[in-house]
């Protein structure tokens, strides 16, 4: 693998002591971060005798890391124009879970990398049914991703209309043993880029008996755990009624909160059970954006100072996290009444370093740090919109003013996958071109 060398950029490492290199420069060798200072200081260490790019004006920073996606979220992003759409909208779990088959899956998946990596997002933490059937796509865009299959064993489609699921601990046991013997021939794989968490849909939609189970099986072979949580009401209020009032306390009797858990949604949440998640040391990842698409405003303020273990999602509705970091921060100061509860270098840790931590992969990914994976982007700064912040600080002026446009370059594991704007490792026009035919085919049918 040949070096790479980045420069004449603004270095924003997102590493603890969060160092800044202004005009700095990164050194990556063999997909990993070697080096970084100033350009001179690295080409005497003889770096930049391979491959270069030139940052000036822009910001180095780690690539952005979207811990909670579904890959037919790019439905949502093509609503026919028919009236008759806009009641098909409370169908987002049937859209999500249940609509699209395998192969269909993976073509809107194609789509969804391509806007990922478009928007600076170089690791995906995916939850879906046909987790498995991702894997080649992933391995086309260069994405760094973490697969998990959305366990359940009720049908999402009519749990719909309000009606009690039907639960049934046989299936879920077959589905457990098929995810985890999957799970098994994907460690197995040894490209890197691929790993993967034990997924379950919702613990609404699972049996106690395969809830357990599940746990168990993590806690023997050390794998963390994705699943959502108080998303919708009527399923968080039939869960809350299943654990007798205790939706905490339930969750830990049967090992699914745990420090390694990814936990997603949390917009319902009571504050008696906002602390137990601290406690736990749970993650949680939040959709700020995506809630309030669905007229939910998340208890953000209460979420930040119950000192909850926070990370920025998107869910898969588009992947541009600086729109999630700017919603965040927002709702947080309304409800806080304060501008100072968060600072943007705040949400924007999240949208890196956190969220990595959320994936179990912090150790290599989500700051630039030597002897990292080299997954870095850089970002331009308009002189035009940045000369009207009042701050010098970079962290600030990449949240405040920088969206998926403003990315020019991607890279992960050392490989440039996008570059001047354009992605290296998909054919854009033909990836579109056929999510187009697919979106249409599918919500054909959700209208019927």
């Amino acid at each position: 693998m040949s070096d790479l060398l980045i420069q004449n950029g603004t270095v924003l490492t997102m590493a603890p002591d969060e160092e800044v290199v202004s005009g700095g420069a990164v050194a990556i060798r063999d997909g990993r971060i070697a080096a970084i200072g100033k350009p001179a200081d690295l080409k005497r260490m003889g770096f930049g005798e391979g491959k270069t790019l030139n940052a000036r004006g822009q910001v180095i920073l780690p690539g952005l890391v979207n811990p909670h996606v579904h890959a037919t979220g790019v439905l949502l992003k093509a609503v026919p124009k028919a009236s008759s759409a806009r009641s098909a909208r409370p169908r987002l779990p049937r859209l999500l879970f249940a609509e699209a088959d395998a192969s269909e899956t993976e073509v809107l998946a194609r789509a969804s990398f391509l806007e990922a990596l478009k928007s600076g997002v170089t690791t995906l933490g995916l939850l879906d049914r046909h987790a498995r059937g991702l894997v080649n796509a992933i391995h086309e865009s260069g994405l760094r991703a973490v697969l998990a299959e959305a366990l359940m064993e009720a049908d999402m489609v009519s749990t719909e209309s309000g009606s009690p699921p039907q639960l049934d601990a046989k299936t879920g046991a077959a589905r457990l043993d098929a995810a985890l013997e999957w799970m098994d021939a994907l460690s197995a794989d040894g490209s890197g880029r691929l790993t993967s968490l034990l997924g379950i849909n919702s613990p609404g939609l699972c049996s106690d008996e395969t809830l357990e189970c599940a746990a168990k099986e993590a806690e023997a072979r050390k794998l963390g755990l994705h699943y959502h949580l108080a998303v919708f009401s009527g399923e968080t209020e039939a869960l809350r009624a299943r654990s007798g009032g205790d939706l905490v306390g339930f969750l830990r009797r049967l090992g699914l909160l745990r420090p390694d858990t990814l936990l997603v949604g949390g917009s319902i949440l009571k504050e008696e059970e906002m602390a137990g998640l601290r406690d736990s040391a749970a993650q949680l990842a939040i959709v700020p954006r995506g809630d309030a698409g669905r007229g939910i405003r998340i208890p953000a303020a209460a979420l930040v100072r119950g000192k909850i273990s926070l990370v920025l999602a998107t869910n898969g509705i588009g992947h541009d996290l600086f729109a999630a970091m700017r919603a965040f921060l927002l709702t947080v100061r309304l409800d806080a009444e304060s501008a100072t509860i968060v600072r943007p270098e705040d949400a924007l840790q999240m949208a890196t370093r956190d969220g990595a931590r959320a994936l179990r992969l912090l150790g290599s990914v989500g700051s630039i740090e030597i002897g990292k994976k080299a997954d870095l982007i850089c970002v331009t700064l308009d002189p035009a919109r940045s000369s009207l912040l009042e701050t010098e600080d970079p962290a600030a002026m990449v949240v405040e003013i920088c969206g998926p446009g403003d990315v020019t370059d991607v890279i992960v594991d050392g490989e440039v996958v996008m570059e001047g704007g354009k992605v290296r490792t998909l054919d854009e026009k033909a990836v579109l071109a056929e999510a187009r035919k697919v979106a249409a085919a599918i919500w054909k049918r959700v209208l019927v």
